[in-house]
């Protein structure tokens, strides 16, 4: 006579069962704060690759206006936040984001000829991007014998509260100065949305192909 096993086959017990989602709850975990951080990675370099080519667009359309601009620099009405090289009016504000329609560096087309704040504009053009902002902004001769210029941009991408001279609720560090200390300004580490802050800085130095 042959007796069956069949009742002898054993499946997986309650413990093993539980150890086995254990790992495979260990091993999802890994795997989603990978995914996470690299698409954290990713949206960081999407952020600092835009504010350092809108920084650079800055810098070089600023260095081609002092080259090939006769005469000096021209101030508007207000000098700390206009002035005009050449045909080109500048019209910035320090620390103002750009958001739905808010200016933060405006060039305009004017005739050399006619006054700065005054002279009627063609082609105007924001010159940065999207919830970005000027954080320095720096145009001025060095040396008038060697006809140099410094130009000095410092920009930002983000929210209020990512920047270093604003806290955690996106009010001033210090109220009264905040747009001075926006020079020094940098993205805050460690906090939610830091993939969504980028910094950048160029300073150069142009000299005047024209008299």
């Amino acid at each position: 006579m042959t007796i069956s096993n069949k009742n002898q086959e054993k499946g997986f017990t309650l413990i093993e069962l539980m150890m086995a989602t254990a790992v495979f709850s260990v091993v999802m975990l890994i795997v989603t704060t990978g995914i996470i951080r690299i698409g954290q990675i990713y949206y960081r370099n999407i952020t600092q690759n835009r504010t350092s080519e809108a920084t650079r667009v800055i810098s070089e359309e600023i260095v081609r206006s002092i080259q090939f601009a006769k005469g000096n620099r021209r101030a508007g009405a207000d000098p700390a936040t206009q002035f005009c090289i050449g045909d080109t009016r500048y019209t910035y504000n320090i620390n103002q984001k750009v958001t739905g329609g808010t200016p933060g560096l405006i060039s305009e087309r004017i005739s050399p000829s006619d006054a700065c704040s005054s002279a009627a504009s063609i082609n105007t053009q924001e010159l940065l991007g999207e919830n970005m902002r000027l954080l320095a902004f720096d145009v001025n001769p060095v040396d008038a014998a060697e006809r140099t210029w410094r130009v000095n941009v410092r920009v930002a991408y983000g929210d209020d509260d990512l920047l270093s001279h604003y806290n955690d609720n996106g009010t001033p560090v210090n109220p009264a100065s905040v747009n001075t200390d926006a020079a020094n300004a940098d993205c805050k580490s460690g906090i939610a949305g830091g993939s969504f802050c980028a910094t950048a800085r160029l300073d150069t130095t142009v000299k005047k192909r024209l008299n």
